[in-house]
This record gives C-alpha cells, sequence and structure tokens, in this order.
C-alpha cells in the first residue's frame, strides 16, 4: 500500500504547482504510451459451437448468447471501467473491477393458485425458486409476490485501497478477499433494514475515507465503510 501511495504521488505529480523548476514527467510519458497498447476499445463477444454441427438450435443459441452479450457491454458503458482498470494495472501492477448482477422485479397479484396474465414471464420459476417458504405460503393465500421483470450485469471498478485479500504467494491459495464498499443512509436502510441501517455509522466521506470521526460530526455527504467479505 506505502509503495503503490508513493507510485501514485509521483505519478500525479501534485508537487509541481509549488515547484520552481518543473521536472519531466516520464512516468506519465511512459503511461500515455502504454495505455493504447495494453487496451483500446471494448471488446466484442464471440460465441461458437464448441463441436461444428449442423445444428439449427446450437446456432440460433450461440448468436442469442452473442447479442446478449455485446448489448450488455455497450449498454453498462463497460469501457469507462477497463480503462480504470487498465491505468491501475499499468501503475500498481493490479487493476480490479467486479461483476454484479441487478435484477428487477414486478409485484403482482395470485388469486386462486393463479398468475395474471401480467406475471407470465420465461424466468418466474426462477423468482419462484429463490422465494422463501413464507413468500409462498403468502402467495397461496393471495398476498402479491414478486415475480423476475428483468436481469442485468453491471462491471463496477473497484479502487487499489478497497481489495483486500489474505497474503498468498498464488491466486489459488488465496482464502479469502474482501471489497470495501461506502454507502449512505439510505442504501443502508435499503440492505440491512430500519433497525440495523439506522444504528451503522457514518465514519467516512468522500475527502476522508476511514479516518475515524465518531457518528456525532458526521455531514450531509458521508457513508459508511462496509467490508464484503
Amino acid at each position: 500500500m506505502e509503495r503503490c501511495e508513493k507510485i501514485r504521488k509521483k505519478y500525479r505529480y501534485e508537487a509541481s504547482l509549488n515547484a520552481k523548476t518543473r521536472q519531466y514527467q516520464m512516468l506519465w510519458s511512459n503511461m500515455e504510451t502504454m495505455k493504447p497498447s495494453v487496451y483500446t476499445k471494448p471488446p466484442k463477444g464471440v460465441v461458437q459451437q464448441r463441436w461444428k454441427d449442423r445444428d439449427p438450435v446450437s446456432r440460433n443459441a450461440c448468436e442469442l448468447l452473442e447479442r446478449g452479450v455485446n448489448f450488455t457491454l455497450d449498454a453498462n458503458d463497460y469501457n469507462t471501467k477497463l480503462e480504470q482498470v487498465r491505468d491501475d494495472y499499468l501503475l500498481y501492477a493490479r487493476g480490479v473491477a467486479r461483476v454484479k448482477y441487478k435484477p428487477e422485479f414486478d409485484t403482482v397479484d395470485k388469486e386462486d393458485g393463479q398468475l395474471d396474465d401480467a406475471s407470465i414471464n420465461p424466468a418466474q420459476d426462477v423468482a419462484q425458486e429463490a422465494k422463501t417458504p413464507q413468500g409462498k405460503a403468502d402467495a397461496e393465500k393471495g398476498e402479491p409476490e414478486q415475480v423476475l421483470k428483468f436481469e442485468n450485469i453491471n462491471l463496477e471498478y473497484i479502487q487499489r485501497q478497497d481489495f483486500v485479500h489474505s497474503i498468498s504467494r498464488t491466486w489459488e491459495e488465496v482464502e479469502w478477499v474482501d471489497f470495501i464498499c461506502y454507502m449512505d443512509r439510505k442504501a443502508l436502510v435499503e440492505r440491512f433494514g430500519e433497525k440495523i441501517g439506522n444504528a451503522i455509522p457514518l465514519d467516512s466521506g468522500p475527502d476522508r475515507p476511514n479516518d475515524d470521526r465518531s457518528i456525532n460530526s458526521s455531514k450531509a455527504d458521508d457513508k459508511a465503510t462496509i467490508h464484503e467479505i
């Protein structure tokens, strides 16, 4: 961490604002030269059959998957995230990104044991399997239930200091990883509920992460430090 912080300061060269004689930024110049060599444009998904059979079902399935992959890359701005990962890789020899699955659900009524027409969805079996026994019991009583409406895969860039793992020689030996994220009060309540969400202190801010301030000195833009292990 200390070595990476020294590299960051050398790359940004913030001391140049007060320096009488500015030095030539060789590190910055090399970075700008290597960036397009490592990554220039977003990838294009290619899905092919392992066995080159003349099977129309396999051919259509490959085309469907390929279109889905390329739509996801374009719609979720993977390019910006990958450029950030590339810059970290060139500076610190590691760039981290995280793939997140984000489903969207519709709330529908179930009457007489049948779903109405608005809830018909090819993925409804997946959504119902994920429901708890209590949720199934409520559905049988005519209570509203959730049906999967849309699925999305987002790419999230992870700051260098927000990714921690056990000390290991190779990746196969890593026993645990820790993603550090920062959540405001609304996000805390949505994820952990009213009781727990309101009890978590807002201990960090956008310009001062992990500064150990008390909850009494919190400001409107402060967030809580959450570890996802």
